[in-house]
C-alpha cells in the first residue's frame, strides 16, 4: 500500500479547516490528522488556514515552498471554491475605440 501524506491549504479562517478535518478521515480512515506541517508521517495530513484572501495567496506559496524544501511533506492540495459570482471576461488589452461615423 503507498503511503499518503497530505498538505492542504484552505481559504477561510475556520469552517474549512473543521470541515476538511472530519471529512477526509471519513473518506480515507487510513489518514490521520496532525496540527502542524512538521509533524507529518506516513498516511497523515495537515491543514493549514489561509485566514482569507489575500493571505491565502501568500499561505499557498509558502506551503508550496516547504513542499520543495521538505519533500517527504508530500502533497499540496489547495481546495478552492468559487464563491456566488459570475465568471469576469479575463483583463487583456482593450480594443481601440472605433472612430466616430463621418455625419454628413
Amino acid at each position: 500500500m503507498t503511503s499518503l501524506i497530505f498538505y492542504i491549504v484552505v481559504e477561510g479562517k475556520r469552517t474549512e479547516k473543521k470541515v476538511f478535518k472530519q471529512w477526509i478521515p471519513s473518506l480515507r480512515p487510513e489518514l490521520t490528522y496532525v496540527s502542524h506541517p512538521s509533524n507529518l508521517v506516513q498516511n497523515s495530513f495537515t491543514i493549514v488556514s489561509g485566514m482569507g484572501y489575500p493571505t491565502y495567496l501568500r499561505v499557498v506559496r509558502d506551503a508550496a515552498q516547504d513542499i520543495l524544501n521538505n519533500p517527504g511533506y508530500g502533497q499540496l492540495v489547495v481546495p478552492v471554491d468559487a464563491e456566488d459570482k459570475e465568471p469576469e471576461e479575463p483583463e487583456g488589452p482593450k480594443a481601440p475605440d472605433a472612430p466616430a461615423a463621418p455625419t454628413s
